[in-house]
């Protein structure tokens, strides 16, 4: 299943609890903009050993 998420503003309250971040295995980043990345520190707390591939 893919799955894409962020933490802006307008992110459904369901793709931020911690059940949610423990069920992803890998993120792919293809940029650094912020709406692509402002939720990776939240999903790394949460999840530590997720995968995170940035190009």
């Amino acid at each position: 299943m893919i799955r894409f998420f962020d933490m802006n503003p307008g992110c459904p309250a369901q793709y931020q609890t911690e059940e949610f971040m423990k069920s992803i295995d890998v993120v792919f980043l293809t940029h650094g903009h912020f709406d692509h990345t402002s939720g990776l520190q939240k999903l790394l707390n949460s999840h530590p050993d997720c995968l995170v591939v940035a190009q």
